[in-house]
């Protein structure tokens, strides 16, 4: 499905927008991020979805596809993660030695929101601790459910999410930091959930050809008018809520269209050679990118003498050049071979 890796394209490029920008671009990064989860939801639980019925076929034993999935994502998710916390944790670039342990158990979203703030030079890696703590619970109830109950079982994961930021209202924004609002996995489950509840109806042939086409001229440009009208218009308390469960369903939209193949301009731009190489080496770029602008400006100091801004635009092209330049490399001498060895589970 070329066309998801120019969605995933997209979404990594307004991230890296945000953080590369003087003042950034915060609705950017976060749509961006929220794309992400969307079809993080929507294709692993297609995977196991698909991996469920060779189980139920007699293919192969449950647990046996439940450790087969687990090997297959740490294969994809764990190598480049962990080689980025081991080589800060030789340079001591902060703060990988002070918090060692969350970073490595994926629980440094957790440690973020408890205190209240972004840490330097990792506080991109939030979203990778949600996406891991998904992936551990969320195979159990997809490959274990009865069948009937996995409908209500996802909608009740996408009401966690609004639910979760409701009860910081309720509680007078007292029972947890505004923070933990936007970074703890439950907060995130609307978006993870909503892309996962999209695999589902695919899975199960409920989405037809015409319903396609009603989603894409009907539920998208409501969905898009819901959105906007939430950013201009809605006070912080109704935004917190109902924003993220809105914009995940245009998410879901697109997703749908583009993993079925959108046709004409807008689907011959997603399918862009460059486009799709972005999508495709994304993870790379996401990890990789603030580290670049350290080095970016380190990289100045030492052959101009000049102590630049971060988010200067000599830096800030300087960072473009060599997150490219090392998410490739990246990709072709590490992701891709390890990636490789999934055909043996």
């Amino acid at each position: 499905m070329a066309q998801l890796d120019g969605l995933r394209a997209f979404a990594v490029m307004a991230v890296v927008i945000h953080h590369y920008t003087p003042g950034g671009w915060d609705y950017g990064a976060d749509s961006g991020v929220k794309l992400f989860f969307t079809l993080s939801g929507f294709l692993i639980t297609g995977i196991l979805l698909r991996t469920r019925v060779d189980a139920e076929a007699g293919n192969l034993k449950p647990l046996t596809a439940l450790a087969r999935f687990y090997i297959r994502r740490f294969l994809r998710i764990f190598p480049l993660y962990y080689f980025v916390v081991a080589a800060a944790v030789v340079i001591n670039l902060e703060p990988a030695r002070r918090e060692i342990v969350s970073l490595l158990t994926y629980t440094f979203n957790i440690h973020m929101a408890h205190q209240g703030w972004f840490e330097a030079n990792f506080a991109h890696f939030w979203s990778l601790s949600v996406e891991e703590q998904f992936y551990i619970c969320w195979p159990w109830l997809v490959l274990f459910l009865p069948p009937d109950w996995l409908t209500s079982a996802v909608l009740s994961i996408v009401s966690l999410g609004p639910l979760y930021r409701f009860s910081y209202i309720l509680s007078g924004y007292r029972n947890m930091t505004d923070l933990s609002t936007y970074i703890s996995t439950f907060s995130c489950l609307d978006s993870l959930g909503l892309g996962s509840l999209l695999a589902v109806f695919i899975h199960r042939g409920c989405i037809s050809r015409s319903l396609m086409h009603r989603m894409n001229r009907l539920l998208l440009p409501a969905a898009l008018l819901g959105s906007a009208a939430v950013v201009w218009f809605a006070n912080g308390n109704v935004r917190l809520i109902v924003h993220d469960p809105i914009r995940a369903t245009v998410f879901c939209c697109i997703i749908c269209a583009a993993s079925n193949g959108i046709v004409g301009p807008v689907g011959r731009f997603l399918e862009w050679k460059l486009f799709v190489y972005i999508g495709k080496i994304s993870y790379g770029i996401y990890v990789y990118h603030p580290l670049m602008l350290v080095l970016s400006s380190l990289i100045l100091i030492k052959t101009t003498g000049l102590a630049l801004p971060e988010q200067s635009l000599p830096v800030s092209t300087l960072a473009v050049l060599l997150t490219l330049c090392i998410a490739s490399l990246s990709w072709h001498f590490m992701e891709k071979p390890i990636n490789n060895l999934k055909r043996y589970f």
